[in-house]
């Protein structure tokens, strides 16, 4: 016998935030200038506008594919986009593909981890282009907006431990949500492409383990995938700011699965976020348990899954079509015990299918041993 679990309601549908805005409060360095300017459009300034739009052009072309990845780990194994700049001008929102990975006035792009538990391995930040460190913050608590709530992140510290390196031109990068205590590097200091600035973690307003990156020219936020913002009826990557390799390892994902897991107790998306439910040690165990997480999946998306046995058999197979989608989106199936559990190599699969005019496959597995 064979049964779907669902815990999905609200699997942190979270809104992360405040990246996108730097206060000058517990800054190293120059004093960083944040408001929020309202201007009627006349002559004169829309005359401005179209000016600057001119000399973004201009300086776009003089740094032609200049961003390499930030962090040390590789994209769609062990860590994914997870998020992207927000293209929308109203309350909805929008990334540079026409997609949903994105939440409103996000301005920049999160690197993310599988679980929380993934930022002690002290995955890297690195330095998207050489550069000289104009700001810096360190000691921000990891954990806080989870623990406490958002509402517990003190104003002007949303961005964590981070970053800001200038790059010549009016272009900055910002290192947001680093862990506490990882920044390597000192104001003023110059460093090359490549070069560690911290390591992955949650501080400031992250509700999971990511770094975000922000890029801006004269203090405008700027999509790396779209610097020269989206156009009516258009959709895609045009004029990246990436690198060629860096724009190859980053080509769009709609749906990304980055966790799957074998348990011989019932998980929970806390626990499994926590290291946890990745073990099969008891014989005596009433169930087996396979479970996934998955981002931004859609209604009408199917997910498949399958747990074999040590002799190759079939213990379950389980198809569900998802009535609802997520942002961050957990799921187990589970299977009673009908019979001696036998050692050996236990493997489950997860598949996540989606049709349309693009259609989309995600699958991942994992084998535990038991013994």
């Amino acid at each position: 016998m064979s049964r779907w679990i669902i815990i999905g309601a609200c699997v942190w549908m979270v809104v992360l935030g405040g990246a996108g805005l730097f206060m000058v409060t517990g800054w190293e360095g120059r004093s960083a200038v944040a408001s929020t300017a309202i201007t009627t459009a006349t002559p004169t300034n829309v005359a401005e506008s179209q000016s600057q739009v001119r000399q973004t052009q201009a300086t776009q072309q003089a740094y032609p594919g200049w961003l390499n990845i930030p962090v040390g780990c590789t994209i769609g194994r062990d860590c994914w986009v997870l998020q992207q700049f927000d293209h929308d001008p109203g309350p909805d929102f929008r990334d540079y593909a026409c997609g949903a990975r994105a939440y409103n006035a996000h301005k920049g792009v999160d690197f993310g981890l599988a679980t929380d538990n993934d930022m002690r391995r002290n995955v890297p930040v690195l330095a998207a282009a050489a550069g000289r460190v104009l700001r810096l913050r360190d000691g921000e608590t990891d954990g806080v907006a989870v623990a406490q709530g958002v509402g517990a992140v003190p104003k002007g510290r949303e961005c964590g431990n981070a970053v800001i390196l200038e790059h010549g031109g009016g272009w900055e990068t910002i290192y947001c949500h680093m862990r506490r205590g990882s920044v390597a590097v000192k104001q003023g200091q110059s460093v090359a492409a490549g070069q560690q600035l911290g390591a992955i973690g949650m501080s400031g307003k992250a509700e999971f383990a990511h770094l975000h990156l922000g890029v801006r020219y004269k203090n405008n936020p700027y999509d790396p995938f779209l610097p020269g913002g989206m156009k009516p009826g258009a959709c895609g990557s045009v004029g990246s700011l990436w690198t060629p390799a860096a724009a190859a390892a980053l080509r769009y994902s709609p749906l990304d699965m980055v966790a799957v897991g074998i348990s011989d107790t019932r998980p929970n998306v806390a626990g499994v976020n926590n290291g946890q439910f990745n073990s099969f040690t008891r014989r005596d165990a009433d169930a087996l348990f396979g479970w996934v997480l998955a981002w931004n999946t859609k209604a009408g998306d199917i997910l498949r899954v399958d747990i074999q046995d040590p002799s190759g058999k079939a213990l379950l197979s389980t198809t569900q079509k998802l009535d609802k989608g997520y942002r961050r989106h957990f799921r187990f199936a589970v299977k009673k015990k009908s019979g001696a559990w036998h050692s050996g190599n236990y493997t489950v699969t997860a598949t996540i299918q989606r049709s349309g005019r693009t259609p989309v496959t995600r699958q991942m597995s994992r084998t535990l041993k038991l013994r």
